[in-house]
């Protein structure tokens, strides 16, 4: 059985190997419960870290798959869960495997200090994780080890496993190995610690509810506008969920990724749905409600003002510490509404989408029940786990909760946060290239170090055979 790279773009794909296989049920309930741990409110970009058992396999064992889109912090995250994991059940003998697009990609990262053998041909089923630690399962190095370890390149992953557990040959990689990842893990983890971003947008309170209730849903409204085609956009023109009236659209801080920000901030608008306020001229601030004065804060004692492009504040870092209060009241700034719009479209096809991936799976799911009848077979109640987005969304905007959450007029948000990240200075360009250039450099320093040093061992023996061989006579 040998782990195939994922197919998707921009995907890894785990596998997680216990030694008993009979209780993958519970082992399974004991990943997800250890998972709630880790991940706190964690914004994906695309899909989650998510896991099922993979009964069918040569060994049963648990797997996922995660479509990680644009974000590769995503991946990384995944590559850190699967380190804790790995330590977390430790006692239960886990061996973790994982490879993505570009196969290996930890050797990738550790590409200047892993051995020269390792190849993209030889490297599928060698490297896994166990104990928070790197596993580099070697080639035969000599005639015993070419009796214990197979000599082809590709090694499945029973034979794999059976040389971990059985301690066959030493297999744990070399420090130099274990702090570059362990480098990279740290760097990653210290990013997504930065990577959220507060932006003020101009949409619905609808909406505004749906993403105080539920974070999570505004990659999904991004990534469907992001990937949107006109055949798509036709159908919003006119709004069919979304269709709040103006009135209801107040300024609200929603809370994004940087990747997620970028896109839908980068992305040009295509048009104002009908029904809603145009956008003003550029540099201009659009009387979206009957009040344009400024709005003070009396809470925190910040004055707000709105131009074109930001909002200003008095006292910055008290702001940033204690938050801001929006009023429904507050007049929009084009940039503001544009970001709105957007994502305002993004849910609108988002949901609209999910509408008809339920009605497919009922549909399916009714020409299935329909056979099954005519075939006499008893019609039997199907299990799943899909969560309904549609109904999800339809349920919190029909509740009570909604409705008295939408009568208030101020709310208490984060102050919108700095956008310095999204330009790189050319400085910071040769930077990057030069630390880049220095690590190749001292990796090739290295590396020809090692052969002068192999070289002078080799010479030396050399001499010392014809020595030896006059002190013999």
């Amino acid at each position: 059985e040998d782990i195939a790279i994922p197919v998707v773009e921009d995907s890894i794909e785990y596998h997680l190997y216990f030694r008993d296989v009979n209780n993958l049920d519970v082992l399974l309930q004991a990943c997800n419960a250890f998972l709630h741990s880790i991940i706190v409110d964690y914004m994906w970009q695309e899909e989650p870290f998510q896991l099922s058992i993979a009964s069918s396999a040569t060994i049963p064992h648990l797997q996922g798959t995660t479509h990680f889109g644009d974000n590769i912090e995503d991946e990384w995250f995944i590559v850190h869960i699967l380190f804790e994991m790995s330590k977390q059940f430790a006692d239960q003998d886990l061996w973790i495997t994982l490879e993505d697009n570009d196969g290996q990609f930890l050797l990738i990262e550790a590409a200047f200090v892993i051995p020269s053998w390792i190849t993209p041909d030889n490297s599928t089923n060698r490297v896994w994780l166990h104990k928070g630690e790197i596993h580099i399962i070697p080639l035969p190095r000599t005639p015993m080890e070419m009796l214990t370890l197979p000599t082809d390149n590709v090694i499945d992953t029973p034979t794999a496993l059976n040389i971990l557990r059985n301690k066959i040959v030493p297999t744990l990689a070399s420090e130099p190995i274990q702090n570059a990842i362990a480098q990279r893990l740290k760097e990653s983890l210290l990013q997504q610690k930065n990577s959220l971003h507060w932006g003020y947008c101009y949409i619905p309170k609808s909406i505004c509810f749906l993403l105080q209730e539920r974070p999570a849903l505004v990659a999904k409204a991004v990534t469907s506008y992001y990937h949107r085609d006109p055949l798509q956009m036709r159908g919003c023109k006119r709004l069919r969920k979304f269709c709040d009236s103006p009135s209801s659209f107040a300024v609200s801080a929603v809370r994004f990724t940087r990747v997620l920000y970028a896109q839908i901030l980068r992305q040009p608008i295509d048009f104002v749905p009908q029904g809603l306020q145009p956008l003003p001229k550029e540099h201009e601030t659009t009387d979206t409600t009957t009040n344009t004065n400024t709005n003070t804060n009396t809470n925190t004692n910040t004055t707000t003002t709105t131009n074109a492009d930001s909002t200003t504040t008095t006292n910055k870092k008290d702001e940033y510490k204690k938050g801001l209060s929006l009023d429904t009241q507050r007049p929009a700034t084009r940039k503001e509404m544009e970001i709105g719009y957007k994502l305002l479209l993004g849910f609108e096809l988002f949901y609209q989408e999910q509408l008809r991936a339920r009605d497919r799976r009922e549909r399916t799911k009714s020409q299935q029940q329909k056979m099954k009848t005519q075939r006499g077979e008893p019609e039997e109640e199907e299990e799943s786990d899909y969560e309904d987005a549609v109904a999800f969304i339809d349920d919190l905007l029909a509740s009570t909760k909604y409705a008295s959450w939408k009568r208030r007029q101020l709310w208490e948000y984060p102050a919108q946060s700095n956008e310095d990240w999204l330009e790189i200075r050319p400085d910071q360009v040769d930077d990057i290239i030069a630390q880049k250039q220095k690590e190749f450099q001292d990796y090739e320093l290295k590396r020809k170090a090692q052969k002068e040093s192999q070289a002078t061992t080799e010479t030396e023996t050399e001499i010392e055979d014809p020595l030896q061989s006059m002190a013999s006579q």
